[in-house]
């Protein structure tokens, strides 16, 4: 009689002890549940409310019969697999973003209905996702028909039903260029001139969300550029921004979504939404800073209808840079402004042109330029482009040539060249009686100084032109003592 007592005795100790070890177990595998899933950007949080550390490895995510992963292959967003109590692991992980049902498993029972088996489950979207029969079987979600509704991500603190998730609710809507329905739009900066783009939204009746600002990205990286708060008066002014594709968006969100230290727009996470990109882009135009030949000068005076070529030869300044598809010259009347030729290079020759004063620029453009037509007004030019610095060029003639200083050109600082064309060792002689002390420049179709030669004491000069490449250039010779210049062309064989 006493064995059978004490034999009942351990098999009820035996008993006991197994039903802890479940329940211990049981209580372990709910531990771990779904916090958070955003199928939209793909990432889900599971979270340890327990009290003891939890190693997910061999956890499995289960989409339905046959689309599952264990948690051991993923690399976490954040936080780690060795999951401690009370905290957080977010995993990629790619889901339905209109309609799915998501499964945690604690093993590879999938088709399991045991509580300790599945141990979280959540569906959005629609009702009768493949696993839902289990999870309710295995008290994980209340009911078949229940689902969470409304934009992702998804929330919860505690699962197990659709009722105890909560949807994101931000919208973002739809925005368009003010007065029209277009999206995208292209500007030119770096002209000088404000850049401003206006925008509108399509319904601001569906707009939602706790909080709002705009945001602008670069498209090829999504790197975010700004976030102002609202449009400004007049709409966004990009005109100091560099040459690209923007984007311009509005953002509605609820709570913190980390935009306080994003640098991308990937970097931001939680409800929140964007609206479509009102895609910008930007074509620079710069006509940089030009300058009479071998001087700082960007005035000069000249004796036209003497029968002497008058050669205004043009170069850029050290610091200047231009920038655009397309350039060319423009000579304006600068009285009217109107326009007097568009040559594409330098030296220009004005010793045909009438008394007066004209203006040479440097214009750079993108395709579309319209208005540049000789006899039109610089003024009516329309489209991207931008110009550079005027170069003004006092015509004189008759008596008015006397008022020229040493500075300008004089009728008899004259040279000649030879042999030009050239092929190898270009000859200058000058036809005056007395040594000079002699700075020759020599400059390119494009105004680019390619060679600087002295000569002292001489009246004549050679320059050896084998090293440059076939083409047309020009000589700026000047008198160092005097300053008087002379601008010839040579043409290289």
């Amino acid at each position: 009689m006493k064995r059978e007592l004490l034999l009942k005795k351990i098999m009820k100790c035996s008993f006991m002890m197994c039903c802890f070890f479940l329940a211990t177990f049981h209580v372990s595998a709910q531990d771990v549940t779904f916090t958070s899933v955003n199928p939209i950007t793909n990432v889900l949080t599971i979270s340890n409310p327990g009290s003891s550390t939890i190693d997910l490895t061999n956890y499995q995510l289960c989409l339905g019969p046959g689309t599952y992963v264990q948690i051991g292959s993923l690399t976490p967003v954040n936080g780690s697999l060795m999951l401690a109590a009370g905290a957080d692991v977010t995993l990629s992980y790619t889901m339905n973003d209109t309609m799915d049902g998501l499964s945690l498993f604690s093993n590879t029972n999938f088709g399991s209905s045991n509580a300790a088996d599945l141990i979280a489950y959540v569906q959005w979207g629609a009702t009768g996702q493949p696993r839902v029969a289990q999870a309710v079987t295995a008290g994980r979600w209340d009911s078949s028909l229940n689902f969470v509704s409304g934009g992702a991500p998804y929330t919860t603190t505690m699962g197990g039903s659709a009722a105890s998730w909560t949807a994101c609710d931000a919208e973002g809507g739809a925005i368009q260029i003010a007065g029209t329905t277009d999206t995208t739009a292209e500007i030119c900066v770096g002209e000088g001139t404000n850049d401003l783009i206006a925008l509108e939204f399509v319904d601001m009746g569906v707009l939602s969300g706790e909080n709002s600002t705009w945001v602008i990205t670069d498209q090829a990286t999504g790197n975010i550029l700004g976030a102002p708060a609202t449009q400004p008066a007049g709409g966004f002014n990009l005109e100091g921004a560099p040459t690209g594709i923007c984007d311009i968006w509005y953002l509605r969100y609820t709570g913190d979504i980390g935009l306080a230290t994003a640098s991308n727009v990937s970097d931001l996470s939680g409800c929140f939404d964007l609206s479509n990109p009102i895609s910008v882009s930007r074509n620079a135009v710069n006509g940089g800073a030009i300058q009479i030949a071998g001087t700082t000068d960007t005035t000069a005076s000249i004796c036209v209808g003497e029968g002497t070529d008058d050669l205004i030869a043009v170069e850029f300044t050290t610091s200047s840079t231009t920038s655009g598809t397309n350039g060319t010259y423009v000579i304006t009347d600068q009285a009217t402004g109107e326009i007097l030729g568009t040559p594409g290079a330098g030296p220009f020759n004005l010793e045909g042109a009438p008394a007066g004063v004209c203006d040479i620029w440097y214009l750079r453009y993108e395709d579309g330029l319209t208005g540049l037509t000789v006899g039109q007004n610089v003024s009516g030019l329309s489209g991207c482009f931008d110009l550079s610095n005027p170069i003004s060029i006092t015509r004189l003639t008759g008596v008015d040539c006397a008022s020229l200083s040493i500075d300008d050109f004089e009728s008899n600082f004259k040279f000649t060249l030879y042999p030009n064309p050239v092929q190898s060792e270009l000859s200058i002689k000058y036809q005056g009686s007395q040594n000079l002390n002699l700075d020759i420049q020599v400059i390119n179709m494009l105004g680019k100084q390619i060679m600087n030669i002295d000569f002292s004491n001489s009246r004549n000069a050679t320059i050896d032109m084998r090293t440059l490449t076939t083409g047309t250039y020009f000589l700026n010779i000047r008198d160092k003592d005097s300053g008087s210049s002379i601008v010839k062309r040579v043409v290289k064989n």
